[in-house]
């Protein structure tokens, strides 16, 4: 397999995961995160994906924020010879579904935005492992420095925000 010419930039830096040796268990996460539970749980034998709030029966879309597999031949040729920025604009997230033909849903990591809004906000869910952040807010937000789950992990981070 021909390396790409250059390193991928932004988001499809994250394709050279994809490359992990043959065997090995992987967990691919953002920096947008806040953990909450056990990680090692995460790890299984296929790829797996965070349910995305766009997730229908219609569009099956899962978020690429956090991804655990069981590297295989399947896996690894995931990472493509070339990057294809135009045929899939949406990003590394459309490709990766796509040339894997899915990914099986995390039930227990989650979107901040979509699946802990409103009053849920305060407080986590048991059985949640991470919650993800895509868009606004961010966890460096301060208004979120209040929530136990958002400031222990993010306590002491200096947050730069963008404008």
């Amino acid at each position: 397999m021909m390396l790409n010419e250059g390193k991928p930039q932004g988001c499809w830096a994250k394709v050279d995961a994809w490359l992990a040796p043959l065997g090995s268990y992987n967990l691919l996460l953002d920096l947008d995160i806040c953990i909450t539970g056990d990680l090692a749980q995460l790890v299984s034998a296929a790829p797996a994906g965070a349910r995305d709030c766009r997730h229908t029966d219609s569009n099956p879309w899962l978020n690429g924020s956090v991804i655990a597999w069981k590297s295989t031949e399947q896996t690894q040729n995931v990472y493509p010879e070339k990057i294809p920025y135009r045929e899939y604009p949406r990003g590394e997230q459309e490709y990766v579904q796509a040339a894997l033909g899915g990914f099986i849903p995390m039930l227990d990591v989650v979107s901040y935005k979509c699946h802990l809004s409103g009053k849920n906000r305060h407080k986590i869910p048991d059985n949640i492992i991470v919650v993800y952040f895509h868009g606004y807010p961010t966890p460096a937000h301060d208004e979120l420095q209040q929530y136990s789950f958002v400031g222990s992990t993010w306590k002491g981070i200096e947050r730069i925000e963008r404008v």
